[in-house]
């Protein structure tokens, strides 16, 4: 707050003078304030991590859509087994009819225990899968 060197002006005159005053802007070294100088380095960080992910992304990565953040991805808060079953999907690598036929597994089972062919999105249609690894949510609790 700006104070008024002649306090012995008359009260107008001295009322005109400190509004005069508080009208004028400081003139700040700093452009930016400590909050948006925070947001701006985060999201600029945010971005050029992005931009070298992509440069330096193993080809595997890339073949799997595969991308870095510095928060933790969305994928990784789903529980352990159906994340572990996504996993799977995504690298084509497990109990599945056509990873058996690539590799010529002739004991492999190609059929699942309810009679549907095994493929990569089966655990999330087959019943059997789901009673298993994901019981219905509102089995675990009793209406008040």
């Amino acid at each position: 707050m700006y104070s008024v060197p002649n306090c012995q002006l008359l009260p107008s005159v001295r009322d005109q003078a400190a509004k005069e005053a508080a009208d004028q802007t400081l003139s700040s070294p700093y452009l930016w304030s400590y909050a948006a100088l925070k947001r701006h380095t985060k999201s600029s960080a945010t971005a050029r991590a992005h931009t070298q992910w992509k440069k330096v992304a193993p080809q595997a990565y890339q073949d799997l859509e595969i991308i870095t953040s510095p928060t933790r991805p969305e994928e990784l808060k789903l529980p352990r087994p159906i994340l572990g079953r996504i996993l799977a999907a995504r690298s084509k690598h497990d109990d599945f009819a056509d990873y058996h036929e690539r590799f010529n597994h002739q004991d492999a089972h190609l059929f699942c225990r309810c009679g549907t062919r095994k493929s990569l999105i089966h655990f999330f249609f087959c019943r059997i899968a789901k009673e298993k690894d994901f019981p219905a949510p509102w089995t675990s609790w009793t209406p008040i």
